[in-house]
């Protein structure tokens, strides 16, 4: 099967993109839950981290910087 990108072949990246990002954010905000962080302080992290890896970094580091 030939797909090409105007039947709709790009939008798994896109979707997977979607997933990661959700799923990045979920882990930050259990991070910042546990610890006792205000919400405020989330929403003021995840508003600053606009790239993916910012996001990943958020995540996995509770620092969008590092």
């Amino acid at each position: 099967m030939n797909r090409s990108r105007s039947d709709g072949g790009s939008a798994l990246p896109s979707l997977c993109r979607i997933a990661l990002e959700n799923a990045f954010l979920e882990a930050a905000r259990i991070r910042h839950h546990r610890a006792g962080d205000p919400e405020h302080v989330l929403q003021a992290a995840v508003a600053g981290a606009d790239k993916l890896m910012k996001v990943a970094a958020l995540a996995l580091f509770g620092d969008a910087g590092r």
